[in-house]
């Protein structure tokens, strides 16, 4: 993808992001501080197996100065934690059903996403027991833009091995 394209596409994605989240999130009248955003994203079930996934920096050794994020198939009940090594990552997943379990800041969920902000540390989300079945694999592809701290105003859209990154949600058996 060329740079002029992916800068068009990542201002493009960031800018849906902000403002379904805009839209989605309104401040609740008995707790302003909170948005109701905040309060449908938090789960409590606990993820069964949590899968790890790295947002890191490769300097100098891949033209798009990221480390490849490789798919990964996530089981009903199971998690996937975002661990971040650079300064700060957005993660947008376009599935309203994923939950979240800890981590992160400024969540928030629509019935079409859920995305989250991540400084130095990590978050996890996971694929609720209830996820709906399907007779196919459901192949979530997710967003992630990073910076790296070295320039805070230059954002990257992290891919994964066959871009974009991508969760797998099996059918049940």
């Amino acid at each position: 993808m060329s740079s002029p394209f992916r800068n068009t596409f990542v201002v493009a994605t960031l800018f849906l992001a902000v403002l379904v989240a805009g839209s989605a999130c309104q401040p609740c009248p008995e707790k302003s501080e909170q948005t109701e955003c905040e309060q449908d994203v938090t789960v409590t079930e606990e993820p069964v197996f949590v899968h790890n996934r790295v947002v890191e920096s490769m300097k100098m050794t891949d033209r798009t100065g990221w480390k490849p994020i490789k798919p990964v198939t996530v089981r009903r009940g199971e998690g996937v934690l975002f661990s971040v090594e650079v300064d700060t990552a957005w993660i947008v997943i376009p599935d309203g059903n994923i939950k979240k379990v800890f981590g992160g800041t400024e969540w928030a969920k629509a019935k079409s996403f859920i995305a989250f902000k991540v400084e130095n540390g990590s978050a996890v989300v996971m694929v609720p027991k209830d996820y709906p079945d399907s007779d196919f694999d459901v192949e979530i592809h997710y967003s992630i833009m990073a910076r790296d701290g070295t320039d805070s105003s230059k954002w990257d859209y992290v891919h994964g091995e066959n871009p974009p990154p991508r969760m797998i949600i099996p059918p049940q058996r």
